[in-house]
C-alpha cells in the first residue's frame, strides 16, 4: 500500500506530492485508498520508489514505519545520519528522471545498456586477491581502454589534456545516468544507486555541484563510478560526504584509486610535463597550473598521482601543494571560471542550454539542474513533432509559461 510505502522509505506525502508535481488532496486520497490511483501514474511511482507496481496498488500493508520493510534504495538514505531531507527530496527527482529517461529510449528505440558490457568485464577481470587500491587500478585501466580515454592526451593546437572533458559523454553513452547539481544545505558529495523501472534499472551517479571545482568533480563522478561498478549491487546506493578525507573502507580506497588511476594515470601526467616543458624538480606556480589545467583534476590529486609515480618526493608534493595556483589557473582555463565568470567572458550570445537557469526545473518543489543533452533530446523530439510540447514540459519538469519563455523562440525558428 502506498502510505506504508512511503512511511518505510521515511518519505513525506506532502513533499513528494509537489516533488511529483501532484495535487496534495488527490496524493492524500490516494494514500487513505480513498481513490483508485490511476494506471497511467503507477509506473512512475514504481520507478521514483523502486518497487514492482503492483505493490503501489496492493491492499496489503507493510509495518508502518518500519526501514527495513523499504525498499532496498530508500532503506540506505533513510537510514545515513548526515543526509539531509533537500538530499532525499533531489533523490525523488533523480529518480523521476531516470524514469524519464527510460521513456525517452521506448520513444527514440534506442536503449543505451553498453554499460552493462562494461561492468561485466570490469567484475570478471577483477583479481579478488589483490589489495583494493590494485582492484581500482585495473578496473580504471580497463574502463580507459574500452571508452577509448587514452586519445584525450592528443589535443589539438599544442593543449594537451586529460579525460575530464570526455568522461561525462562517454558515461552517458554507455546508458550510465550523470547527474550534476547543487545541494546547498547538504554534507553530501556524491553518491550512486540504480534509477529506472523495475527490470529497466541503469546506474545513476551525482556529484554535488555547491562550492565545488570542476577538478574536483571529476574526481568525485570517478569514485561513484567505481562504486557503481563493485558496491552498488549489494548495498542499492553508496554515499559520500564531504572533509571525509580519511577513507575508513576498503571500498572507498578501491574508489579513490580507480577515480586516479581513470583520469590522471602515469602516462597522462608523463605527456603533459614533457610537452609543456616542465621540470618536477622546479615547478613553478605556472607549472602546477598547467598540470592541473591539462589533467583535468585538483592539485592535490595531479601531485599525489605525481608522487606515486616517482616524480617528485612527499616533501615536494607538500611543498607544491601549499602554492597558490588560481590566478593562474583561470587564464589557462575556463574550467576555473565561476558561473558568472563564464557567462560574463561569453557575452549575452553563449549558448543558451549551458545556462544552468535554463536546464532548471520548475515544477517540483526542489529544483534539479537537467543535463544538457538529455534537454537537447527532448527538444530535438520535440522539433521532430515525435512529442508534443505537453509531453516536452512533463520531461523537463517545467511549466508552459517557462516552457515558451526558455525555448519558445528556438522552436518558431526551426518551424520556419
Amino acid at each position: 500500500m502506498l502510505c506504508n510505502l512511503l512511511d518505510a522509505a521515511g518519505l513525506k506525502p506532502k513533499v513528494c506530492a509537489d516533488l511529483l508535481g501532484i495535487d496534495h488532496k488527490i496524493f492524500h486520497e490516494w494514500i487513505m485508498g480513498q481513490r483508485p490511483i490511476p494506471g497511467f501514474i503507477v509506473p512512475e511511482l514504481s520507478s521514483v520508489l523502486g518497487v514492482p507496481p503492483h505493490a503501489i496498488t496492493s491492499t496489503k500493508a507493510v509495518s508502518s514505519g518500519s526501514p527495513e520493510n523499504a525498499p532496498a534504495v530508500w532503506f540506505k538514505f533513510r537510514e545515513a545520519d548526515k543526509l539531509t531531507d533537500d538530499d532525499r527530496e533531489v533523490v525523488v527527482l533523480i529518480r523521476k528522471l531516470g524514469y524519464f529517461i527510460d521513456q525517452l529510449e521506448e520513444i527514440t528505440q534506442i536503449k543505451r545498456i553498453s554499460w552493462t558490457v562494461l561492468f561485466e568485464t570490469i567484475r570478471n577481470g577483477r583479481d579478488k586477491q589483490a589489495s583494493f587500491r590494485d582492484q581500482g587500478r585495473t578496473a580504471a585501466r580497463t574502463f580507459r581502454s574500452i571508452c577509448q580515454l587514452g586519445h584525450a592526451m592528443e589535443g589539438l593546437g599544442g593543449v594537451i589534456k586529460g579525460s575530464g572533458d570526455q568522461i561525462r559523454g562517454s558515461l552517458r553513452s554507455l546508458g550510465i545516468l550523470v547527474i550534476e547539481g547543487p545541494i546547498q544545505k547538504s554534507e553530501l558529495e556524491g553518491c550512486s544507486f540504480h534509477v529506472g523501472p523495475p527490470g529497466g534499472e541503469r546506474p545513476c551517479i551525482f556529484a554535488n555541484t555547491y562550492k565545488e571545482t570542476w577538478f574536483r568533480r571529476n574526481m568525485v563522478l570517478m569514485h561513484e563510478l567505481a562504486h557503481a561498478i563493485f558496491d552498488i549491487e549489494d548495498e542499492a546506493a553508496s554515499l559520500d560526504f564531504k572533509g571525509e578525507e580519511e577513507l575508513r573502507r576498503s571500498e572507498e580506497h578501491r574508489a579513490e584509486a580507480f577515480a586516479q588511476q581513470a583520469l590522471v594515470p602515469k602516462e597522462v601526467l608523463n605527456h603533459i610535463a614533457q610537452t609543456k616543458g616542465l621540470r618536477w624538480e622546479a615547478l613553478t606556480a605556472c607549472g602546477i597550473a598547467a598540470l592541473v589545467a591539462n589533467a583535468q583534476v585538483e592539485p592535490k590529486v595531479v601531485l599525489r598521482a605525481a608522487q606515486e609515480a616517482g616524480f617528485i618526493t612527499a616533501d615536494l608534493a607538500s611543498r607544491y601543494l601549499q602554492v597558490q595556483i588560481h590566478g593562474e589557473l583561470k587564464s589557462l582555463t575556463e574550467r576555473a571560471l565561476s558561473t558568472k565568470e563564464y557567462f560574463d567572458r561569453k557575452g549575452p550570445d553563449a549558448a543558451a542550454l549551458w545556462s544552468p537557469e535554463l536546464r532548471t526545473t520548475t515544477i517540483p518543489a526542489r529544483a534539479l539542474r537537467l543535463p544538457v543533452p538529455y534537454v537537447k533530446r527532448v527538444l530535438e523530439l520535440v522539433r521532430e513533432e515525435r512529442i508534443t510540447d505537453r509531453k516536452a514540459m512533463e520531461f523537463l519538469m517545467i511549466d508552459e509559461h517557462a516552457f515558451r519563455r526558455r525555448f519558445g523562440r528556438m522552436l518558431e525558428e526551426v518551424v520556419a
